[in-house]
Formats: structure tokens, sequence, C-alpha cells
């Protein structure tokens, strides 16, 4: 249920705003939900704020598959 995943993770960033991990969550879920507008939005924030994540490679590795802004 990628509507209902969506809004519980951006209720955990508003939360908690500096957990990268959340926003790289959500990166993926909008990705999945073909909302590439977003996910390269929540993306870039995982890096902003953690360009160290253990995930960061995955987030670049999916920022290249993002169609173009």
């Amino acid at each position: 249920n990628l509507p209902a995943a969506i809004a519980s993770l951006n209720r955990a960033i508003e939360l908690e705003p500096r957990v990268a991990s959340y926003h790289y969550h959500l990166g993926i879920v909008h990705a999945e939900a073909k909302q590439p507008a977003a996910a390269r939005a929540a993306l870039t924030k995982a890096l902003e704020i953690d360009p160290r994540m253990p995930e960061a490679q995955k987030v670049q590795s999916l920022l290249s598959t993002l169609p173009a802004l």
C-alpha cells in the first residue's frame, strides 16, 4: 500500500527530520509509486543529511535511474 507507506514515512520525517534513512525509504516508495520528482527530492535530502549513510551507493544508483526533471 504505497499511499499508506508515504503517509507513514512523512509522519516519521515530521517527528525526526534529520534521519537520512527515512528520506531514503520515502524516495524508494515514491519511485515505486511512479513519482520521480518526489523520489529525487527525498533521495537527495537523504544524501544531504548524511552523505556517508550506509545506503549512499544505493541512493546514487536509484537517482541515476530516475527520469530527468
